[in-house]
């Protein structure tokens, strides 16, 4: 009777085990607590976004049409030019080092699809911790007086400041103070190195927005030859087929040249137009259904050592950008092939 009541029991604790299980693999997920929001926005309400430092700026606007542009000021310090003085007099001086300058370096990007990820952590803003209001001597330990750092997040009219001191022990925090005289925060340090951001980091290499998979069609034409071609994709069973029209030609040769046009990427966005200008040798319009969805400018211009240099420039990337020279080179020599309708 005893043996009874024990296998009795045992088989009542498997059976609520059971149904412990069960319940907890269907019940749902909660997420864990971040922290404290101190700005609910979303990425894309955001108007600007501005990392102030000593020697750099960042800042985070947003693109017409989408995405964000990038504007990374940079202060770097290198030898300057050695001072020029009489021969005879240079002779009997001592060799001293020419006196270090400083000059400023702007880099202005389109970001890259990592960067709009790395925005949507960021934004709502959390905090791990709220220290409150604290006295004019924590606000020297924590290095928030004066504080060298600024963050501005602007949201519509609406505009926010912190400024950023020192990390606490340990590193894993950065202490955080709202402006004019808000309360401390602790921001993780994480989250501020994701905007303390060095350029080129971030830059987006692509030069327009679709993949070669979402291209239907691509309408190759070049001003110089009075030529233009359509090249279309024709799915199939195992690989989709590159096919030329007028006349139509099933030529491997314009498949291989696609794959080469979708391998060029942007090494650098260019500040100010090339000067002088460079020969635009192809335009290409790139079709997903019956819509045009960019236009890429391929230009290239020659350099003093004779060797050339490459350009693109498309809706996307909205300014001259700089392309690797023996991409660019491959893919312009195979133009007249392509465009070869005799």
């Amino acid at each position: 009777m005893r043996m009874r009541i024990s296998l009795f029991v045992h088989l009542a604790l498997l059976l609520i085990a059971a149904v412990a299980l069960i319940v907890t693999r269907n019940s749902p997920k909660v997420k864990a607590d971040r922290g404290k929001i101190i700005l609910d926005a979303k990425p894309e309400q955001i108007t600007r976004l501005l990392l102030h430092a000593p020697r750099k700026q960042v800042e985070v606007t947003p693109r017409q049409g989408g995405g964000f542009t990038l504007t990374v000021s940079e202060q770097k310090t290198k030898p300057g030019p050695p001072k020029k003085g009489k021969a005879e007099d240079e002779a009997k001086k001592p060799r001293t080092p020419p006196p270090m300058v400083t000059e400023t370096k702007v880099a202005r990007y389109r970001a890259s699809a990592d960067f709009e990820k790395k925005l949507a952590k960021i934004l709502p803003l959390f905090v791990e911790r709220d220290l409150g209001r604290v006295d004019a001597e924590k606000l020297l330990e924590f290095g928030l007086d004066p504080g060298e750092r600024r963050l501005t997040v602007t949201v519509g009219s609406q505009e926010l400041s912190f400024v950023m001191g020192k990390k606490t022990y340990g590193g894993s925090a950065t202490y955080l103070r709202q402006l004019p005289d808000g309360p401390v925060f602790l921001l993780s340090s994480a989250l501020e190195r994701s905007l303390d951001i060095r350029a080129p980091r971030y830059l987006e290499r692509r030069l327009v927005p679709l993949a070669a998979a979402d291209v239907d069609a691509i309408l190759v034409s070049s001003q110089q030859k009075e030529k233009k071609r359509l090249l279309s994709k024709k799915k199939q069973e195992r690989a989709d087929k590159w096919i030329a029209e007028d006349p139509e030609d099933d030529n491997a040769l314009f498949g291989n040249w696609v794959a080469k046009l979708f391998k060029l990427s942007a090494i650098e966005y260019l500040e100010k137009d090339p000067s002088p200008q460079p020969t635009i040798g192809v335009r290409l319009v790139f079709i997903q259904g019956k819509k045009s969805k960019d236009e890429l400018q391929l230009a290239s211009r020659p350099k003093p050592d004779g060797k050339k240099e490459y350009f693109a420039r498309s809706n996307f990337t909205g300014q001259w950008v700089l392309l690797r020279a023996a991409d660019a080179e491959s893919l312009l020599s195979d133009l007249n092939a392509i465009l070869d309708t005799d």
